[in-house]
C-alpha cells in the first residue's frame, strides 16, 4: 500500500466526443493540476489537430492568486507559462489553471497531446508528477450491415451455399473493419476484412459455406455482423439477422418442396446426360455429386422415393 499523493497535470475532459459539433463551433478544454504544493511556476505545451481545431485563446483561473500568463500558439501547438508571482499556490483536489479555447474548423479527431509539462515550486525544484492528455472527436462512425442474401435457401447436407452480405460506411470518414458471419448465431462461417470504405458507400462481400455434418430437414438462419468501431454511437446496425432461411433438405428432393416424389424424378430425366456446362444442367439433380446427370441418380431418387420433411 501506497499513500503517496501523485501530482497531476492533465486535460479535461479526457475525452469529448461530440458529433453534433460543427465547423465554426467552439469547444474548450481545462487544464488542470491535482496535489501540487508549494507551485510557483508551471509551463506546458499543448498540441492539437489543426486540421479539425483552430486555437482561439486562453484564460488562468485568477481565483488562485497573483498569477502572470504567456501564450503562444503557432502550427498546431500551444504554449502556456503561468507564473504565481506573489504566493506559490498550494492545490490538493483537481483545479482548473487554465482554460483553452478553440473553433472547430472540420470533422473529425484531435489528440489533445499535453508535454514538456513543467511544475516548479518556490524553491526552484522540479515537482514531480504525471501528465494525461485529452482527445476530441467530433466525426460520426458509422457502420452498419444493411442486406444478406443466400443461394441457394434449400441446399443438399455437404453443398455449399453462397452469401453475399453488403456493408455501409454511414459515418462521415473512410472506414477500415471486419465483416463476420454466423449460422444459428454462434456457429462461425467466416470473417472478412474490408479496407478504406469511402462515406457513403456500400460494399457487397461473399462467403462460402459449406454445409457438411448439418442434418437433413433442419433450417438454419443467418447473422452478419461488423466490428464495433471506437467512438461509434449507434451499433445497433452492426447486426443484422437474415430474412431468409437456409433449408438443409433432403437427398433427392430437386424441386425443394420437403418431398422426394415424380416431379423430381421428371426433373433429373430432362437433365439426363447433362454436365455442368451443358445448358440443361440441373445441379440437384446431380445427387451423387460426380457433375453428371447419369443412372446413379434416377436410382437414387427412386431408392428415395416419397421421403420428405
Amino acid at each position: 500500500f501506497n499513500n503517496m499523493l501523485i501530482t497531476r497535470i492533465f486535460v479535461y475532459p479526457a475525452e469529448l466526443v461530440d458529433p453534433t459539433l460543427q465547423p465554426g463551433d467552439p469547444v474548450s478544454f481545462q487544464i488542470k493540476v491535482e496535489n501540487a504544493f508549494n507551485l510557483y511556476f508551471c509551463s506546458f505545451k499543448l498540441g492539437y489537430n489543426k486540421d479539425v481545431i483552430t486555437f482561439v485563446g486562453a484564460l488562468a483561473n485568477f481565483s488562485l492568486g497573483f498569477v502572470q500568463m504567456e501564450q503562444t500558439a503557432d502550427d498546431g501547438m500551444l504554449q502556456i507559462n503561468l507564473t504565481y508571482y506573489k504566493t506559490p499556490v498550494n492545490i490538493e483536489r483537481p483545479t482548473t489553471i487554465v482554460t483553452t479555447y478553440f473553433q472547430i474548423v472540420e470533422y473529425g479527431s484531435s489528440i489533445l497531446d499535453l508535454f514538456d509539462t513543467q511544475l516548479v515550486n518556490s524553491e526552484g525544484s522540479m515537482i514531480p508528477h504525471q501528465s494525461e492528455n485529452g482527445f476530441l472527436m467530433t466525426v460520426i462512425r458509422d457502420i452498419a450491415v444493411i442486406e444478406i442474401i443466400p443461394y441457394p435457401t434449400k441446399v443438399y447436407s455437404g453443398r455449399n451455399v453462397n452469401i453475399n452480405v453488403t456493408v455501409a460506411n454511414l459515418g462521415l470518414i473512410a472506414e477500415s473493419f471486419e465483416a463476420t458471419l454466423y449460422y444459428d448465431e454462434v456457429n462461425l462461417i467466416g470473417t472478412l476484412r474490408i479496407s478504406n470504405l469511402e462515406p457513403g458507400q456500400n460494399m457487397t462481400v461473399n462467403f462460402s459455406w459449406n454445409t457438411s455434418g448439418l442434418t437433413p430437414c433442419t433450417i438454419h438462419i443467418l447473422t452478419a455482423n461488423v466490428t464495433r468501431l471506437p467512438y461509434e454511437l449507434d451499433f445497433e446496425n452492426n447486426v443484422l439477422v437474415c430474412e431468409q432461411t437456409v433449408k438443409i433438405k433432403t437427398l433427392g428432393d430437386v424441386d425443394g418442396d420437403g418431398r422426394v416424389g415424380l416431379t423430381d424424378l421428371v426433373i433429373i430425366g430432362q437433365a439426363y446426360g447433362s454436365t455442368p456446362t451443358s445448358p440443361d444442367w440441373v445441379p440437384d439433380a446431380d445427387l451423387d455429386g460426380d457433375n453428371k446427370i447419369s443412372l446413379t441418380d434416377l436410382v437414387t431418387c427412386g431408392f428415395l422415393y416419397d421421403e420428405k420433411c
